[in-house]
């Protein structure tokens, strides 16, 4: 008996159901260590055939899935990009956004991290790790445009010896780590526990683009319109990225 050939649409729906179901594995507590492919093929209704002609190890399903949150980070970026203001503005908007990226789903914020590793790498299929780098490529172009309008137009001028990389490199680097060290799943030491995300966040972003030397500088911008606005302009695309549950 042939095969059944399914259309990219099923395809897709099944590939939502198995990563769904190995975050669900991640969130029960176990984390990564928790993924297992006979695991997830437990709790989906499909093959262990079937999960294997989509993903050929774990690592290969842990790279998918975080793809998968690259992505929507990509379309959520799209729509912030859009922002009417100075680049200073459209900066922040795009900070604010991944904030709100993340916070809408923590676990899969902290994955992205994980395709970075060397053993997953190793046993990642080439298709997805040279889609984890197109993606990744496609997100810092999108940063680094409003970068490149900020140096042209004279808002930006960047230090000696960094380029728009460096820039985007230096903002996102803040950005990670605040949300990584302040978010709820990581215990708090002294020095963080008046630490309240959102009010961090912001502060930590202005204060690095005010010493890049972005203007107009931080008290001349209305941050609670901006992020307002922000929040309004990016929502739709956030609510509409949940993975399948199977």
């Amino acid at each position: 008996m042939a095969p059944k050939i399914i259309n990219d649409e099923d395809k897709q729906q099944r590939q939502q159901v198995i990563m769904g179901a190995a975050l669900e594995l991640i969130r029960s507590g176990g984390g990564v260590g928790a993924v297992t492919i006979d695991k997830v093929v437990a709790k989906v209704p499909y093959s262990k055939g079937t999960v294997y002609g989509h993903y050929s190890s774990k690592e290969d399903l842990l790279t998918a899935m975080c793809n998968y949150c690259v992505s929507t980070l990509i379309e959520v970026f799209a729509a912030a990009i859009d922002f009417e203001g100075s680049t200073r503005e459209k900066a922040l908007c795009l900070a604010y956004s991944y904030l709100l990226h993340a916070q809408s789903d923590m676990t899969r914020f902290n994955l992205v991290v994980t395709a970075k590793t060397p053993a997953t790498r190793a046993k990642a299929s080439q298709h997805h790790t040279e889609e984890h780098m197109a993606l990744e490529d496609d997100l810092n172009r999108l940063f680094c445009s409003v970068i490149v309008d900020a140096i042209d137009n004279g808002e930006l001028t960047p230090k000696p010896g960094m380029d728009a990389g460096g820039v985007a490199f230096a903002i996102w680097s803040m950005a990670y780590g605040t949300v990584a060290l302040l978010q709820d799943q990581v215990e708090r030491c002294a020095i963080r526990e008046s630490q309240v995300l959102e009010v961090a966040y912001l502060t930590h972003t202005n204060l690095v683009l005010d010493g890049l030397g972005w203007q107009p500088l931080d008290n001349s911008i209305d941050l609670q319109a901006l992020t307002r606005a922000c929040h309004q302009r990016v929502a739709p695309q956030i609510k509409n990225h949940g993975l399948h549950k199977p």
